[in-house]
């Protein structure tokens, strides 16, 4: 990895995978004229990243999720015992865990620096494992601002969207034209894959938040556009 021990190593390109570990403790991201050191291995690691865009100070693991979810807080609380206050730690940052903990495709998994090693930790299934234990335990939102806020479609991204605005303290209705929310979830994914009661009891965690979810409303058929004003 380096060229003899010193204060000032050399990067080898070859000999060094850069996993992005070392760049949670790098001096260079204390110090920045450290990052222009060329041929050192601080100056290389600081300047490399992972993944497009990311920060050298946030682990591989939550670089690659989606909705940037920390992975080793909530890893940390499942090992420690704390299976509640890792499932409290998933639904701060994500409307549906539950359904994620089944679907989601784990590209935190993929980028697990326990890979190296062996294998990447089963992630989805912690996830899956946290979120089932704190069921009853859904977030809290701020004190309400009195502000309601309607959102078309009861598809994920408007629960995701619901989820956010009432974390924000306002109160938001979902007007879902189907007979259930869920969108795709509800209609498309079968059941051997995403059960049924899975997926509601993701959408009742929502609703004790403080979301409003009313289906069979067709915007601009059961409800006029105008009413949304």
């Amino acid at each position: 990895m380096t060229n003899g021990r010193t204060h000032r190593p050399e990067h080898d390109a070859v000999l060094c995978e850069t996993c992005g570990a070392c760049t949670w403790s790098c001096p260079a991201a204390v110090f920045a004229d450290l990052a222009s050191e060329e041929g050192s291995l601080r100056g290389a690691v600081f300047s490399a990243r992972p993944y497009p865009g990311a920060k050298a100070a946030v682990p591989p693991c939550r670089a690659a999720c989606p909705l940037g979810q920390d992975v080793p807080g909530y890893i940390s609380a499942v090992a420690r015992g704390f299976v509640v206050e890792a499932g409290e730690i998933v639904r701060r940052t994500n409307a549906l865990p539950s359904v994620c903990g089944r679907l989601c495709i784990a590209s935190c998994t993929k980028a697990c620096v326990r890979a190296r090693i062996d294998d990447g930790l089963d992630i989805r299934g912690l996830k899956r494992f946290a979120a089932t234990a704190a069921k009853a335990t859904a977030a809290k939102p701020a004190s309400g601002t009195g502000r309601r806020v309607a959102i078309v479609g009861g598809g994920p991204a408007g629960l995701a969207a619901a989820h956010r605005l009432a974390q924000l303290g306002l109160s938001p209705v979902v007007f879902e034209a189907g007979p259930t929310a869920g969108g795709m979830l509800a209609d498309a994914v079968p059941a051997f894959a995403l059960p049924r009661d899975v997926l509601e009891s993701d959408v009742e965690a929502l609703v004790e938040m403080g979301v409003e979810i009313r289906c069979n409303a067709r915007v601009g058929v059961d409800v006029a556009w105008e009413e949304l004003e």
